[in-house]
């Protein structure tokens, strides 16, 4: 009697669906695992090459601006738009007031009510002598020419000499001619009156009321308008902000001069020229080719600490005429675009 040790093959099963997935999934969690390690070198890898072939400069969509400024320093009353509204000319922006003009106004006002104050109640008091020594001379007269009238008739009677009654008419004589004198100083004096009124009086209330009547025109352009069918681009203040004379209130946008404007990396200035072709991509993928008309400089040439920085780090600006129509859905101040050289 033999024994056979020897163990027999395994009769091998048919696999299943479910062990094939089962054998297959540590490899797909290490493909995933590779991914994601792998992915910030790929990302790293793409944009190098991106930048290297491909140049590249984000913009928007522009037109000819339009600033609204403060005509004066006050506050603002109240803004009547909002960023990204279409308004039409002569349509209100914003309204604006100035306490120290209203102040000012206010106490020019009550300088005329002072003025006229006075000027009623100034008196010519030389004028008010000459009358009172006018009515003392025309009773003089009054008198004198009763007493020449009563020599005249004692004269037809024979009872006054003729030097009595020549002496009465010459006392006549010299009140008319005292009167006539003090009539003069009246008028003369009434014109004097009347100089110093206009000087004193008339003349500065001529001036406050010029003033008030500048002031109120001025207020007039407190409530700023449109000069034109304009879009409002941004808002830089807000209703009760205290503002002086020539601050920026409001930056606005034509429908003049469409175009584009890009800010290219200075490490590619050399890459890029006046009149050089481009395309410009909207947010949509749709493409316009356009071309460069102003010289690529860096934003800003003063010498700022910016200047310290390498060009690479600085921004170039680059200003884009389309050379093909551009739908009118586009034409809309602010569209981010990107423009490839």
């Amino acid at each position: 009697m033999s024994f056979n040790f020897r163990k027999q093959k395994d009769i091998q099963k048919p696999r299943t669906k479910q062990a094939l997935v089962k054998r297959n999934v540590p490899k797909i969690q290490w493909y995933i695992l590779s991914a994601i390690i792998a992915s910030p070198l790929i990302y790293f890898v793409f944009d190098f090459l991106s930048e290297s072939y491909i140049v590249s400069a984000p913009g928007f969509v522009t037109f000819d601006t339009v600033s609204v400024r403060a005509p004066g320093q006050g506050y603002i009353a109240n803004i009547d738009v909002k960023e990204g509204q279409s308004v039409a000319k002569n349509q209100t922006l914003l309204e604006f007031s100035s306490p120290q003009i209203d102040h000012r106004i206010a106490l020019l006002e009550q300088e005329i009510k002072t003025l006229e104050e006075l000027k009623a109640n100034t008196v010519n008091k030389e004028l008010a002598h000459f009358e009172e020594m006018s009515d003392e001379a025309k009773r003089s007269i009054v008198k004198s020419q009763k007493h020449v009238d009563t020599l005249e008739k004692h004269r037809k009677n024979g009872l006054v000499n003729i030097f009595d009654l020549n002496d009465a008419r010459e006392e006549l004589h010299a009140a008319k001619i005292q009167l006539s004198d003090i009539q003069r100083k009246m008028r003369e004096s009434q014109h004097k009156f009347k100089f110093s009124i206009e000087n004193n009086y008339d003349d500065k209330i001529r001036k406050t009321q010029h003033e008030i009547s500048q002031l109120n025109e001025q207020k007039q352009a407190f409530s700023i308008k449109a000069p034109a069918n304009l879009t409002v681009i941004n808002v830089l203040a807000y209703p009760g902000e205290y503002v002086t004379n020539g601050t920026k209130l409001m930056n606005l946008a034509t429908d003049k001069n469409f175009s584009f404007r890009a800010f290219l990396k200075g490490k590619h200035m050399s890459d890029v020229k006046k009149d050089q072709v481009v395309t410009v991509m909207f947010p949509d993928k749709t493409k316009v080719k356009g071309i460069v008309y102003n010289t690529p400089k860096f934003v800003g040439d003063l010498p700022t600490e910016t200047s310290l920085l390498k060009s690479e780090d600085k921004k170039v600006v680059l200003m884009i005429k389309p050379t093909q129509e551009v739908p009118k859905k586009y034409q809309i101040y602010g569209i981010s675009v990107k423009v490839t050289i």
